[in-house]
């Protein structure tokens, strides 16, 4: 149940994010590509991708502290990891860790 939570939490906050923003979250995080490959498909540089990440993790972030109190923030950080990682074996060089700070 708590699982079910995190996950509804971060489908939540993904809805917030702009189309744009939410579109290279998705590539870097369940299509596995690295951010030179994202920046590199939609002509911007990479740390503008970097940017949108961070923005992105923010807002996750953000509404996990909304609706299940701070502690279970990085928790829920920790789930959307686990949840997107799910998607595909594939090696990913993008490193969440250092994202979410």
């Amino acid at each position: 149940q708590e699982w079910d939570e995190k996950m509804l939490a971060i489908q939540k906050a993904m809805q917030k994010l702009t189309p744009h923003t939410k579109h290279i979250l998705e590539e870097c995080y369940v299509e596995k590509k690295k951010y030179q490959e994202v920046a590199e498909e939609l002509n911007i540089s990479v740390s503008a991708v970097r940017k949108h990440i961070v923005k992105a993790l923010q807002v996750i972030r953000k509404e996990c502290l909304i609706n299940h109190k701070e502690a279970l923030c990085e928790s829920c950080l920790n789930g959307f990891r686990v949840h997107f990682r799910s998607f595909s074996n594939k090696n990913n060089e993008n490193s969440f860790e250092n994202d979410i700070k």
